[in-house]
C-alpha cells in the first residue's frame, strides 16, 4: 500500500522506486535533456522506519552524497 510516507523527495537510489527500470525506461526513449529531482536536505524515514541521516550532513557532505547517488542512477 502506499502511503504519504512514501512520497519523501530521497535522492536517487534511496526509496523504494525500482531505479534500474525506470533508467531503463528513459535510456529507450533515447532522452538527451536534463533529468531533475526533487529531493529534501533534512532527515528522512523510510518506509522501513531507518532514518537516511540526510540533515545530520553538513551541505558539502550532502551534496557530494548526492552527486554519487546521481552518477550511480546515470550509470544504471
Amino acid at each position: 500500500e502506499i502511503t504519504t510516507k512514501d512520497d519523501l523527495h530521497l535522492l536517487p537510489t534511496d526509496g523504494i522506486a525500482d531505479w534500474h527500470n525506470t533508467m531503463e525506461r528513459i535510456k529507450k526513449a533515447n532522452y538527451n535533456g536534463i533529468l531533475m529531482s526533487e529531493v529534501a536536505y533534512a532527515d528522512r524515514e523510510g518506509k522501513d522506519g531507518i532514518l537516511l541521516g540526510y540533515g545530520q550532513k553538513s551541505l558539502e557532505e550532502y551534496l557530494t552524497m548526492a552527486y554519487k547517488k546521481i552518477k550511480k542512477a546515470v550509470s544504471m
